[in-house]
């Protein structure tokens, strides 16, 4: 999944995870493969606070990425609040990505839903 993201020319500048181990054993691949240290961000656990998430995205002027490396119920709640839509329907499969763009303001719905990759 990170080679592919790297193909779709996704670079992150920072990568995030929720608390949960297995995330953080993905958080760590991806992490090695982009040369960043993950930090561990209690709001993407399954009862975290979107607020405080909205908070840590960076304004889109600074050009930057971050990977949000959690579960599908969490992220694809979030993803939809960020939109103000269902940017997809079903589940979002394991080792699979939401690339999500703000143009000029970070509220929810204010996000442009770009693709999905999955492997």
């Amino acid at each position: 999944m990170a080679a592919a993201i790297k193909e779709a020319g996704h670079l992150p500048n920072k990568i995030l995870y929720s608390p949960p181990e297995r995330t953080k054993e993905t958080a760590k691949i991806l992490g090695s493969f982009f040369n960043i240290v993950p930090e561990k961000e209690e709001n993407l656990g399954l009862y975290g606070d979107e607020e405080a998430l909205l908070k840590i995205i960076p304004e889109p002027s600074l050009n930057q990425t971050i990977f949000m490396v959690g579960h599908a119920p969490t992220l694809m709640r979030f993803a939809n609040l960020l939109t103000g839509t269902i940017c997809l329907h079903g589940e979002m499969k394991t080792s699979s990505a939401i690339v999500l763009v703000f143009d000029q303001e970070i509220a929810f719905g204010k996000a442009v839903f770009m693709k999905y990759l999955s492997v």
